[in-house]
């Protein structure tokens, strides 16, 4: 971009907007300024889209905040299915030998609320 581009600024959260200037002076007070023109910081992208479905809109979080939410996330379903299969190789493997049908009920309850898994 240009010394005189200009970008609209309901595109940007309000963390890259910058409004204002601060500098500390020797005496240690800040000297606060407010900006005729707004800028936008170095790290500034656009996430915020009007008029489009919010899938779109980011929800503010910035890229390495996004994607620590994603490992989380994928970590957090992949303890979940290696429990389910688990509990599946348990079912077939200790089902004959424990009978009166308690596993069955039980297991038919918990695979219903988890159709991913195959039975």
């Amino acid at each position: 971009m240009g010394r005189h581009s200009v970008v609209c600024i309901k595109y940007f959260s309000s963390q890259f907007i910058i409004k204002e200037d601060r500098v500390v002076r020797d005496d240690g007070s800040e000297l606060v300024v407010a900006r005729k023109i707004w800028k936008l910081t170095n790290d500034a992208y656009s996430s915020i889209f009007p008029n489009q479905p919010s899938y779109l809109s980011l929800s503010g979080k910035s890229p390495s905040e996004g994607i620590t939410a994603i490992k989380l996330r994928d970590e957090q379903n992949f303890v979940e299915c290696c429990t389910l299969i688990l509990l599946k190789i348990f079912q077939e493997t200790y089902a004959k030998k424990l009978g009166d049908g308690w596993l069955n009920h039980r297991n038919s309850i918990l695979w219903n609320a988890h159709p991913l898994v195959d039975e």
